[in-house]
């Protein structure tokens, strides 16, 4: 196994089990003494539990930590399926499901195999799902299982049950208030503004909008839209400069300008602006302003001074808190923002993109 597939298989692994310690421990109700000993016992098997999910400090060499880690996880499968066992209709069922389902993912992605075994579980789970929450849970782990193409693993004995989904998008259909459909909704929604397909942003917006309006997913899609509405119309915005007092874009109208978001200590944006630099001597009607996402001006200007770049600099020092990436749902750098000499909104990419715009720009230049 290679260094870099066994750290993408720690990253997902981790990511499992610091969500699984967040599992809140709610107390259960007691009627009578009778019932106050029942559920205490539930709660001090459900407070075990959750204690397992915490991560153990790595002091230990990395192959140990895997062995370790993938014995954590199996012992907290079997703790849950116990307290399943005992307390079937208990106060934490659905979180103890969660937790299953994510440790057999844990499990299989450790051990890279395929996950028979949680690819089996979803399937029982959905044929008579206990709840619509773990109806949810187990349709997006058979989701994920689906992605693993594995045709000798499927359990004939299960009959396929009717909460399987075929796609993500039926997904978001069916579990509209699953706490997956934040980050299926953003993935989705970006595949769809890459094939220009309008009907399909605004329904993925909306869904947001609708289940979860105050998620920051809610508010990364509608400022996406903003800027994807914004296309060929007048865009006018006001940069506050490292140097002092402010650049406004409709001061520089007549002139193609390319606008970069960037950081001087991400080697991809450094690469961009150096790009843009190159292209800003060879078409000097090309105007350039850049946003630094840098915890401070002086580093800003540190930076540009370095690669020699003299245009404007903005840095309001919130880095990714600022106003200009949250109006405008920037997420990776570095980012491009092109306008034409009318002032309008010419085009917008990120780090795959990035350069096709440029040259537009350049096109654009070049005509003046």
């Amino acid at each position: 196994m290679t260094l870099s597939r066994r750290k993408l298989i720690v990253a997902v692994v981790l990511g499992a089990l610091v969500a699984a310690a967040r599992a809140p421990a709610q107390p259960s109700a007691a009627d009578d003494d009778g019932r106050h000993a029942v559920s205490t016992l539930e709660q001090g098997l459900w407070c075990e539990i959750v204690a397992s999910a915490l991560p153990n400090a790595v002091e230990e060499s990395y192959d140990a930590w895997f062995v370790s880690t993938e014995r954590l996880l199996v012992r907290r499968v079997e703790r849950v399926r116990h307290y399943l066992t005992l307390y079937p209709g208990g106060a934490h069922r659905d979180e103890a499901i969660r937790l299953e389902l994510e440790a057999l993912f844990g499990i299989a992605t450790l051990r890279c195999e395929d996950p028979t075994e949680l690819r089996r579980r979803c399937r029982e789970l959905l044929r008579q799902p206990s709840s619509e929450a773990v109806a949810a849970e187990a349709a997006y782990w058979s989701l994920v299982c689906s992605r693993f193409e594995c045709p000798d693993s499927a359990d004939e004995s299960l009959p396929a049950p009717g909460g399987l989904v075929d796609s993500e998008a039926d997904y978001l259909r069916r579990y509209p208030r699953s706490r997956f459909v934040p980050r299926l909704a953003v993935r989705l929604y970006e595949q769809s503004e890459q094939r220009d397909d309008v009907a399909t942003m605004s329904e993925l917006a909306q869904l947001m909008r609708d289940n979860f309006p105050t998620h920051s997913a809610t508010k990364y899609l509608e400022a996406r839209q903003r800027l994807h509405d914004a296309l060929g119309k007048p865009w006018q915005t006001t940069f506050p400069l490292v140097t002092g007092g402010t650049i406004n874009t409709a001061d520089l109208t007549g002139h193609p300008l390319a606008i970069v978001v960037w950081a001087g200590h991400d080697k991809p944006a450094v690469a961009c602006v150096r790009a843009i630099e190159q292209a800003r001597v060879q078409h000097p009607t090309l105007q350039v302003v850049g946003v630094s996402l840098a915890d401070r001006r002086t580093t800003t200007q540190a930076a540009a001074a370095q690669l020699g770049v003299s245009w404007p600099q903005s840095n309001d020092e919130r880095g990714w808190g600022g106003r200009f990436v949250r109006m405008w749902g920037i997420r990776q750098i570095p980012h491009l923002i092109v306008l034409d000499r009318a002032g309008k909104l010419l085009g917008h990419a990120g780090p795959a993109d990035w350069p096709e715009l440029l040259e537009r720009a350049v096109n654009a230049a070049g005509e003046l």
